[in-house]
């Protein structure tokens, strides 16, 4: 099963240790826009709103169906994060990648994160600048 991560679970973040053992098959973006938020702890959110946001940018890695077990219960599947399929594009010449497992946050009103600031990518400098703003 392939799996596309595009927050603690890529490389240098905190659940990453749950992927040592995939294999990592690239980088890649979303081929739809969706919006890509972060809570006030630096989290990050992924809207399940179509065309709205950026191509988020992520990684992409093959994992087991026991794997997927364990992070569907990490991330809460299906009641805080939802899992889908959706395709990707690979940075590795531009090739989609259909049936790309994700994980969506189950937020049914855009209207309320209007003024919510949206990200292309979950990295280090966008999180170091939420912590220097909430100290």
């Amino acid at each position: 099963m392939k799996l596309f991560v595009y927050g603690t679970l890529k490389r240098g973040f905190s659940n990453h240790q749950l992927l040592k053992d995939s294999q990592f098959l690239g980088f890649a973006q979303t081929k739809d826009r969706y919006p890509l938020i972060k809570t006030y702890f630096g989290l990050p959110i992924l809207l399940p709103f179509k065309d709205t946001g950026h191509n988020v940018r992520g990684e992409v890695y093959e994992v087991s169906s026991s794997l997927m077990k364990a992070i569907d219960k990490l991330e809460g599947h299906p009641n805080i994060n939802k899992r889908e399929l959706i395709s990707v594009i690979s940075d590795v010449a531009q090739k989609e990648l259909k049936f790309v497992s994700i994980y969506f946050f189950q937020k049914t009103e855009l209207e309320e994160l209007k003024d919510e600031e949206l990200f292309r990518e979950y990295n280090e400098i966008n999180i170091k600048d939420i912590f220097d703003t909430a100290h």
